[in-house]
């Protein structure tokens, strides 16, 4: 096709377009390669009634398909169902697009619509837009549209689909044996939020080689749900009046991201997990809050994932683990402590290998706040946590409050 001077704000390309309905036998629908170098973007609207794969393919110089000339330029997975409308910037005078059906899913004869529109567009990808109240999805090689919101705002607030904000938070106080309530004061090292009193092994946290079955214990019998639980949580008639019901943020077997909801108590929770970012109370008897300790723990009780403290509804425990799809942003680390006496240290563990991101004294002198830049970039699968190394001295009131601040991004696209 020659360059063409005269061009059109956009033109529709039923060369890339499709309507039809297939069976999952036929694979689905690939382009012909379509010149576009007249053009500065192209704009895709898609659905399909089952799940499938987006795939634009860029080629260099001709329509020749060849190794050295056929570059996967974007792919994205579709559930059934979703509706996707991106505009993509093309850095090559042809393109194929493919829209391929989910192969495992059966009978061959299940039929799927797709609804494919492609257009040409002259204008440039980027466009101002005002202050966005909706979610907005952004996938790598997809053009970028300019808001004029505050971004870390947006992040806090969840506009962002594949993108959050991350508060790696550890609290640490006196903490008082349950039948005596006496104050115990560490004098081995710990994880920030792992001490306690009643729980005495697994304080300094491991990360495990493998997923784990994980178990609940409960210190105080007033946190164990004595209802007859129904199906499907809240319900249920409980007359206990500490904590009923509990929400669990976990990294699964594969490293993704899940939660579970879990019934108080002691014994198996049911589910397997590499590391668990968040445990909270989400019902509660007369008291509106747990009782006494809960801990999340592996099978032998010798490894804490997470305790909720007393009255504290939730974990305030310095671990976090980077889920295998994402990737995490550290900016920095606000500390305001009153210790005992020690030294706190920030670690990232890659593969089972630590390494010191920042170490600070804290003591009894120093309840001013320190931030620190950490600005770091910390892969999938790998941990951050915080431990406090004690160094001798017992007593006081101890406060330490420890903040990590950082951004949870999608790993980055090599297509």
């Amino acid at each position: 096709m020659p360059i063409n001077n005269n061009v059109s704000v956009s033109r529709f390309c039923p060369e890339c377009s499709f309507s039809k309905t297939l069976t999952i036998a036929d694979k689905g629908f690939e382009s012909d390669a379509i010149y576009i170098g007249n053009y500065s973007s192209v704009a895709i609207n898609l659905s399909c009634t089952q799940k499938c794969t987006l795939s634009i393919i860029g080629l260099n110089h001709n329509k020749t398909k060849t190794s050295e000339n056929f570059n996967l330029f974007f792919q994205k997975e579709l559930e059934a169902n979703d509706l996707l409308q991106r505009r993509f910037n093309i850095t090559y005078n042809y393109i194929i697009i493919q829209v391929f059906l989910d192969q495992t899913i059966t009978p061959s004869s299940t039929t799927a619509n797709i609804e494919l529109n492609t257009s040409f567009l002259s204008r440039t990808q980027y466009n101002p837009a005002a202050f966005h109240n909706s979610l907005v999805e952004k996938d790598a090689n997809s053009n970028s549209i300019l808001n004029v919101n505050n971004h870390h705002l947006d992040l806090v607030r969840g506009i962002y689909k594949e993108f959050s904000k991350i508060n790696v938070l550890g609290i640490h106080e006196n903490r008082k044996l349950s039948s005596t309530g006496v104050v115990t004061y560490p004098t081995n090292p710990f994880t920030l939020g792992l001490f306690s009193a009643d729980f005495t092994l697994g304080n300094l946290f491991t990360p495990p080689t493998s997923a784990e079955a994980l178990f609940i214990q409960c210190v105080n019998a007033n946190d164990i749900n004595n209802g007859n639980v129904g199906a499907v949580p809240p319900f249920s008639d409980a007359t206990n009046t500490g904590a009923h019901f509990l929400n669990m943020v976990y990294l699964d077997t594969n490293g993704i991201k899940q939660s579970v909801d879990i019934v108080t108590g002691n014994g198996a929770i049911g589910v397997s997990a590499k590391s668990v970012l968040r445990v909270s109370v989400t019902g509660a008897g007369s008291t509106n809050n747990n009782i006494g300790e809960i801990a999340i723990l592996d099978p032998t009780g010798n490894r804490l994932y997470a305790i909720i403290h007393p009255e504290q509804n939730v974990s305030q425990t310095a671990i976090y683990q980077v889920p295998a799809n994402k990737n995490l942003v550290l900016r920095n680390i606000s500390i305001n402590a009153t210790f005992q006496g020690g030294t706190l240290k920030v670690i990232e563990n890659k593969n089972g290998i630590e390494y010191v991101l920042g170490a600070f004294v804290v003591n009894t002198n120093n309840s001013s706040m320190i931030n620190y830049d950490l600005d770091g970039l910390v892969t999938a699968g790998s941990y951050i946590y915080v431990n406090v190394i004690p160094n001798g001295a017992t007593g006081g009131d101890n406060l330490i409050n420890c903040n990590i601040n950082a951004f949870e991004c999608p790993l980055i696209n090599n297509f």
